[in-house]
């Protein structure tokens, strides 16, 4: 039962990621859902709670977006994408071969991007428990 709420939870603030997000470029549901997790982590890792409460899930979600951002712009700036569309990794003239960065490279920079935590500590403090 507590599994089932959790799963349903997921889909709830991947869907509301997707709907805040007006663009194509993160639509693979293991990179939603893996940015979701790691926003959740930050924030545990900094409250030292067992779950997230409810009343920070718009801070979780605000944080997976800050997340997902980081990652698109670190890609446009290091020139590994095209600034019109994030998910080609290369394209070749002769033939005409465009290549689609992988949900696993996608991961990989995500696991690069500095955490946005400060942003939020103000919101994060109301719900920290000191150990």
């Amino acid at each position: 039962m507590i599994q089932e709420l959790k799963q349903d939870n997921t889909m709830y603030l991947i869907s509301c990621v997707r709907k805040m997000r007006q663009d194509n470029y993160f639509n693979d549901m293991e990179v939603l859902h893996y940015a979701l997790t790691q926003a959740e982590n930050e924030i545990l890792n900094y409250i030292h709670q067992d779950s997230v409460p409810g009343r920070l899930e718009n801070v979780w979600i605000d944080m997976t977006n800050d997340l997902l951002d980081k990652v698109k712009e670190q890609s446009v700036l290091a020139k590994k994408a095209d600034a019109d569309d994030f998910s080609v990794k290369s394209i070749k003239m002769g033939d005409t071969t465009i290549g689609k960065v992988s949900p696993y490279e996608m991961i990989q920079r995500m696991k690069q991007v500095p955490s946005s935590l400060e942003r939020y500590k103000r919101q994060l403090n109301r719900f920290r428990k000191l150990l």
